[in-house]
């Protein structure tokens, strides 16, 4: 796929950290930035008819610490 293609079935709100390819398996990894849940799932659903994908949401420790420091509070 080119950098154009790519393009065409991201989002802006969509950035690409980076990504990894193990041609062996046929499985790759990749990380992305979004504030937008559903511009990732827009981004991830455009990819189903090529891969099955798992996603998963990670925080980063400041971001981990508010969302715990708002369950404590409750």
């Amino acid at each position: 796929m080119t950098p154009e293609q790519e393009l065409e079935l991201g989002d802006s709100q969509v950035k690409l950290i980076c990504r990894w390819h193990d041609l062996a398996r046929g499985s790759g990894f990749a990380v992305y930035e979004t504030e937008n849940a559903e511009a990732f799932a827009k981004y991830s659903l455009s990819w189903n008819e090529h891969m099955d994908l798992e996603s998963s949401i990670v925080l980063d420790d400041d971001e981990a610490r508010a969302v715990a420091k708002g369950l404590n509070a409750q």
